[in-house]
């Protein structure tokens, strides 16, 4: 199955670790999901990170390849 995860999803994903965005990645390689995304979109999460938690960069290193 592919997805398509906006800015909103990632963005929330990096900034928590227990809320459902997060949830969508966790299951994802087992599932068989294949996530998906725009150039668009990881530019604007890469602008907002600074506004999430301390280590949103870090969570959005190990998130941004799937």
């Amino acid at each position: 199955m592919k997805l398509f995860l906006d800015t909103s999803v990632r963005r929330a994903a990096c900034g928590s670790e227990n809320g459902a965005s997060r949830e969508v990645f966790r299951p994802a390689a087992k599932c068989g999901w294949t996530l998906l995304t725009i150039s668009y979109v990881v530019d604007e999460v890469h602008r907002n990170l600074p506004a999430l938690r301390a280590n949103a960069t870090g969570e959005w290193a190990r998130l941004r390849p799937a």
